[in-house]
């Protein structure tokens, strides 16, 4: 068995995707497991489709097994959402490498810059940097032109971002894992055009809105169920449809409130709080606590974490792991993984909740942030999903 982890969010399940997975298994990969954001991505929004419905699209689409990244890891920064991520394969004790896509694909040179970001020099300046009012992305850019010029700009592409994150997350926690980069073709990360017959989610999101044609752009599989959750009114209208509930929620807390939330240094959770009392819509309020030193990203995962009361010390390990769906090889996987894991693992989250201690309090979380994303939806879902959602699990009939 030689298997590989893919970090995916699957916003939804597109071409890019069917070929990101075509080309890890060609590696003489045997099985593939991915860990899926839940019903929250990392762009600080709610995904298009629920979590469930993804998971079931992306083992007929190939992957074998799929399980949760929970929210409190799939919201936040790069670096965080990787070490989530990676933490979670690497407690399965059963992963041979990452796969992760990236614009530069050179596994080489990606290793290369996580090595230049350690870089004591490198750390000073990017630290001088943002106290003097740059935001992290740029002050990190900004000292690597100086000390590593000629790795400067792999450090501007979002995905190049995250494949390095990945590498530190791997080199804090995993000795067995091999990271290894397949190089992203077609449209780049939120870019409005179509290329090569590859758009990007965003663009893609935006179509099955509209109600645009988006068929030639997904496989099959996914095609349905996102042509189905149409139709069943299961698309999400993003944090949009609930922002009055949102604004007043963050109108109702007070200032030590907002200094508990994730990445709050700096002043990040006082401007949100100044500036929720007149915001008018969440689009106002992004652009009322926006600054210089602030990206809009981080604006926007402030605002998120604020409101579902996410904070700080929420960010211990990923205490069990959940399965969202089981594909064609999945059983083979789950025989190895039960007795090879360092940590409970359940498709219930009952039964996750009967664990007690931190995952029950974080089953109980991730339970109301099912219940606030069914707020969402095109026809409010109801309340408890969570514990009554069945499994899928993959067959040549699914």
């Amino acid at each position: 068995m030689k298997v590989a982890g893919i970090v995916a969010e699957y916003n939804p399940f597109h071409l890019g995707h069917s070929y990101h997975l075509s080309e890890t298994v060609k590696s003489d990969i045997t099985h593939t497991i991915a860990v899926m954001s839940g019903n929250y991505v990392q762009r600080a929004d709610t995904a298009i489709l629920n979590k469930f419905d993804r998971a079931a699209v992306a083992v007929r689409c190939g992957i074998d097994l799929v399980l949760e990244l929970p929210t409190i890891w799939s919201t936040a920064s790069a670096e965080r959402f990787a070490m989530g991520s990676v933490s979670i394969f690497e407690a399965l004790n059963c992963v041979d490498f990452l796969s992760f896509g990236s614009e530069s694909g050179d596994i080489e040179l990606l290793k290369k810059t996580a090595d230049s970001i350690d870089d004591s020099r490198v750390v000073k300046r990017t630290k001088q940097l943002t106290e003097m009012g740059d935001n992290y992305p740029l002050a990190r850019m900004k000292a690597l032109e100086v000390f590593y010029p000629e790795l400067a700009k792999v450090v501007t592409s979002p995905n190049n971002i995250l494949a390095i994150e990945y590498i530190k997350a791997l080199r804090a926690t995993s000795k067995r894992i091999v990271p290894m980069t397949i190089k992203r073709t077609g449209a780049s990360y939120h870019s409005d055009e179509i290329t090569d017959g590859i758009a990007s989610a965003s663009k893609i999101r935006e179509l099955i809105i509209n109600r645009g044609a988006f068929g030639r752009l997904v496989p099959r599989e996914s095609e349905i169920s996102l042509l189905d959750a149409t139709i069943s009114n299961k698309i999400s209208g993003g944090l949009k449809a609930i922002e009055s509930a949102i604004l007043m929620t963050l109108r109702d807390k007070d200032r030590d409130y907002f200094s508990l939330i994730p990445d709050s240094t700096g002043g990040l959770g006082d401007r949100i709080y100044n500036a929720v009392g007149n915001a008018t819509s969440l689009e106002d309020l992004y652009g009322k606590v926006k600054t210089k030193r602030y990206t809009m990203s981080r604006v926007k995962r402030g605002v998120l974490t604020s409101f579902l009361g996410i904070t700080e010390k929420d960010y211990t390990s990923v205490p069990y792991i959940r399965i969202l769906a089981i594909g064609p090889k999945g059983e083979e996987l789950l025989s190895k993984i039960k007795k090879s894991s360092n940590l409970p693992i359940s498709h219930s989250l009952l039964d996750i909740k009967n664990l007690r201690g931190i995952s029950e309090q974080l089953a109980l979380k991730e339970s109301r942030f099912t219940d606030i994303f069914n707020l969402t939806l095109t026809k409010i879902a109801p309340k408890g999903e969570e514990y009554t959602n069945k499994l899928f699990t993959f067959s040549s009939k699914s």
